[in-house]
């Protein structure tokens, strides 16, 4: 199911390797007006329902999946709005879908994620398997800590990103130990049953 332990620290494939944060015209001509300047990219961390590949094609068209990485020092659950959030947990650790997106697409996922009403973005040292360590957005909603039980449509939506994640190397053990006590197996499972 992938390279990622349910314990223990992630062994780097390559330790001299980053991943490119800022497009760079291979044009050592200086730009014209004609030519549009590059987009600055920015890696975002979903761990919700936006592990779902194709919610992210449409809320972020021009999305560039990296893969699934690990958030350490934070806990995911399901908060007092009934969507996932994540707070501060030194013993635990957070997987994610790692996007690389241009303005557009941050602006989009502002707007869906309900940017500064409900989450708060943060820049945040994210384990990259290709890359080492390296800085993603992340979403938070600082306002809403305690747990809650999720709304049903959001339990078919982050259901489909389960299983994108499992494909992916998602751990059958963080499953356990923090999805299924929000979302009970037969919601997700049948879903992964199904793409399988």
């Amino acid at each position: 199911m992938g390279s990622f332990p349910c314990t223990g620290i992630i062994r780097k494939s390559c330790t001299t390797h980053s991943l490119s944060i800022s497009a760079r015209s291979s044009n050592p001509l200086p730009m014209t007006t004609d030519t549009p300047a590059p987009e600055t990219k920015t890696l975002y961390f979903g761990y919700g329902s936006n592990l779902w590949l194709a919610q992210m094609a449409i809320r972020c068209p021009q999305n560039k999946v990296i893969g699934l990485e690990i958030l350490r020092g934070w806990k995911w659950f399901i908060n007092g709005r009934r969507y996932a959030n994540i707070v501060p947990s030194p013993e635990d650790l957070v997987y994610g879908m790692v996007y690389e997106l241009i303005p557009s697409d941050v602006a989009s996922l502002d707007h869906h994620e309900e940017v500064p009403q409900i989450y708060t973005k943060k820049m945040m040292e994210i384990e990259s398997q290709i890359a080492g360590n390296v800085q993603a957005l992340v979403y938070i909603d600082t306002g809403i800590v305690e747990e809650g039980e999720p709304k049903k449509k959001y339990v078919y939506r982050i259901s489909l990103g389960i299983s994108d994640a499992v494909m992916r190397g998602l751990p059958r053990c963080y499953i356990d130990k923090y999805i299924c006590r929000f979302i009970v197996p037969g919601g997700w499972e049948e879903v992964v049953e199904v793409l399988g």
